[in-house]
């Protein structure tokens, strides 16, 4: 109850007035902790991503790249010949019927 001096009287304006000032800048205040804090956030996640891309990057380097990139192209190269060999497949059975 002390921090609503009502019954002060003549002191009651002065000190709401006083009160209102302090919400006033601590709202301000917390804004701007708000705002730096999504800022720092967002830096943080653009350096998270540079991190991971320069993680995945470096381990790639290290000798792996070259199994990824054979895994990668023969991946891509059997798809490409399952593709054909299903195309080709249904040619076939089209011309059956």
């Amino acid at each position: 109850d002390t921090s609503q001096p009502v019954e002060l009287g003549n002191d009651s304006p002065s000190q709401q007035q006083i009160a209102q000032n302090s919400i006033v800048s601590s709202v301000v205040s917390t804004t701007m902790t708000v705002v730096q804090q999504q800022q720092q956030h967002t830096a943080t996640v653009i350096s998270t991503i540079q991190e991971t891309t320069n993680v995945t990057t470096t381990a790639t380097t290290n000798g792996k790249v070259i199994k990824k990139h054979d895994k990668g192209s023969s991946i891509e190269s059997s798809t490409v010949n399952q593709h054909r060999h299903h195309h080709s497949r249904r040619k076939r059975s089209g011309t059956r019927s």
